[in-house]
């Protein structure tokens, strides 16, 4: 839903796991009729955030503090940087990499964006797993997002739809 706190709600066996797909691509298709002199630099935002938008109730709500909505994050690149065109709906043209927020809120709390070699090397660490195929996505998100909520960080952190954990504040609602 646009404007929604994440992008994607999964469930796996019953648990739900709020999914961040963030995506980008070397060579942008804007630019067809023009060369793109060099591939684009690949960074995703990563910011947390103060306000979010409720799309059950139509309300926006500014939270205590900063925070990343999602439980997982699906960082997707199209193409390579050799400078060929990619096809989008080609699924091998594709890298995946899967990350669960709590490793961003551990390594980057406060960090905004993210280049493509800083995230490969904290999937990798994190992870210890590189790209992730299509064929193999569903899991990675599966796997990350289930063990972020066994795990005690998932006890600490608020839900981010428990009302308890919002200010007491005039609610805006968007026309």
């Amino acid at each position: 839903v646009e404007w929604a706190a994440h992008d994607v709600s999964a469930s796996f066996g019953g648990k739900n796991v709020a999914v961040e797909v963030k995506s980008a691509a070397w060579y942008q298709s804007w630019d067809r009729h023009q060369d793109q002199a060099r591939p684009s630099d690949i960074r995703f935002d990563i910011a947390p955030r103060k306000w979010s938008w409720d799309p059950k109730t139509n309300e926006s709500v500014e939270l205590r503090e900063p925070q990343r909505a999602a439980d997982v994050y699906v960082f997707c690149v199209l193409g390579t940087p050799d400078g060929s065109r990619p096809d989008p709906f080609d699924l091998d043209q594709w890298q995946f990499y899967v990350l669960d927020t709590a490793s961003l809120d551990c390594k980057l709390p406060k960090q905004k964006t993210i280049g493509l070699k800083p995230l490969c090397e904290l999937v990798k660490d994190e992870t210890g797993r590189g790209v992730v195929k299509y064929a193999d996505l569903r899991e990675a998100v599966r796997s990350r997002g289930l063990m972020l909520r066994a795990a005690v960080y998932a006890s600490s952190r608020p839900l981010y739809y428990q009302r308890e954990h919002f200010p007491q504040r005039p609610k805006r609602t968007l026309g």
